[in-house]
């Protein structure tokens, strides 16, 4: 009994095995057409990685590197956004305003920090340099500000 049981199981193993075939052309003897086409494909999917520092020092004149790696469709963009928290204000305090710039040139709110269309990489170095009057605060203590970097794909 046990044999016919363990017979059973076994043959309800093999009958729900799947073996995949794809859509599959057989040709045979009795095939009238002795000749079959197929198609050989190989897909790219648009995508796009950008890398954004942990941090940005205010007064380093070094500043950060963000990156803009894009394998997209000729005309379609990526585009790289920041926003301050602050509004450009470390602690959001008047006398602790600062500028922010990629590549050297000023980012406002909402301004555009890398863009790219098509298949590239891109970076920018970001750099947060004291606005215009303002310097860095002789108090001791950690001063900061959210920037927040939005990625857009058209």
């Amino acid at each position: 009994m046990k044999r016919i049981i363990a017979l059973i199981v076994v043959a309800i193993m093999m009958a729900s095995l799947v073996i995949p075939s794809g859509a599959a052309i057989i040709i045979t003897e009795e095939s009238a057409d002795k000749t079959a086409d197929s198609t050989a494909v190989y897909v790219v999917e648009e995508e796009y990685t950008v890398t954004v520092p942990d941090a940005l020092y205010v007064g380093n004149v070094l500043g950060a590197n963000i990156t803009l790696n894009a394998n997209r469709n000729a005309g379609n963009t990526v585009v790289v956004t920041v926003s301050s928290e602050n509004g450009f204000k470390l602690n959001g305090e008047e006398d602790l305003a600062y500028e922010l710039k990629a590549n050297r040139v000023k980012v406002s709110e909402g301004g555009v920090v890398l863009q790219t269309t098509g298949m590239e990489a891109v970076t920018a170095i970001l750099v947060a340099v004291w606005a215009e009057g303002c310097s860095a605060p002789e108090a001791a203590g950690t001063y900061t500000d959210t920037l927040t970097f939005t990625v857009t794909a058209a």
